[in-house]
């Protein structure tokens, strides 16, 4: 008999690797019908600007661009915000952070460290939305169009509330605290 059984019954711990193994190959199984014609290019390489209709514009028009990186600009007139040339990095903890972005000018790589769902999006703005990041969601080659929406936290000016919705507007993550880290620390273990 294996040593993760014990008179035919699973060892604990070892029945839940065997649920998080079984809907991690489900969820890539799912993800990787996304070709053409369902919302997917078939290649992992969907637009997500291009897909929802939306435009591109600076995450510093957005009421949280200075959590996002943005600083005021110099000269006689009125500051206007920029990118600034550094990435700022979020967390939902400062060790040990179970979901972690990078964000830089306008484009943001969010990751779910321990479901493996990464979101990759650029800041835009559409009609009838709120702006937020359009992009893609899921692992590469298997990619599907999505949308992060990130919102003030409050008094917090260190911190945001995002929420990832697929194309259909289904909550993928969220809503979830990110607050600014100095940097990208070790990530939460799964196990």
């Amino acid at each position: 008999m294996s040593n993760n059984h014990v008179c035919g019954v699973a060892r604990p711990g070892h029945r839940g690797r065997l649920l998080r193994l079984a809907w991690t190959l489900a969820m890539a199984a799912c993800l990787s019908a996304c070709g053409p014609g369902v919302g997917g290019t078939g290649t992992g390489e969907t637009q997500g600007l291009a897909y929802f209709g939306a435009n591109a514009v600076s995450v510093c028009t957005a009421d949280v661009g200075g959590v996002l990186g943005c600083v005021a600009g110099a000269g006689a007139a009125p500051a206007t915000p920029v990118p600034s040339a550094a990435p700022v990095f979020l967390a939902d903890a400062l060790a040990n952070p179970g979901v972690q972005a990078r964000v830089q000018d306008s484009a943001i790589d969010l990751s779910v460290v321990c479901t493996g769902l990464r979101f990759r999006g650029q800041w835009g703005e559409l009609a009838g939305l709120s702006p937020r990041f359009f992009g893609d969601v899921g692992p590469v080659g298997a990619t599907q169009p999505a949308t992060l929406q990130v919102q003030a936290a409050g008094a917090s000016t260190t911190g945001v509330v995002v929420t990832l919705r697929d194309a259909a507007g289904v909550v993928l993550l969220g809503p979830t605290l990110l607050v600014v880290v100095p940097a990208p620390a070790t990530a939460l273990a799964c196990g």
